[in-house]
């Protein structure tokens, strides 16, 4: 994080004063430090897969719950989803 903070800090300083997008988008990361932990510990993943992993199946299950409550059966719904991903490489809306 210290490396991170004296990035922040430095381009700050560098920034003409004009440009105040960029100030303000370098001081709300500055604040946001905690998301950048993985850069002053190794052991802290610099992604959220297995956060992921862990809630796929509670997405899958929400996804059979909402459409048994529409009336329709999930497996040929699911299925015809993933031959149209297959097909054209995008998910049917």
């Amino acid at each position: 994080m210290r490396k991170y903070n004296a990035f922040t800090s430095g381009a700050i300083n560098r920034l003409p004063r004009t440009n105040t997008d960029a100030i303000r988008l370098t001081r709300r990361l500055k604040k946001q430090n905690k998301l950048f932990t993985f850069l002053d510990k190794p052991e802290v993943d610099s992604n959220n897969n297995h956060a992921e992993r862990q809630i796929r199946p509670a997405v899958m299950m929400t996804i059979f719950r909402t459409l048994k409550l529409r009336g329709q059966d999930a497996t040929p719904v699911i299925v015809a989803g993933l031959g149209e991903l297959l097909q054209s490489g995008s998910l049917p809306l």
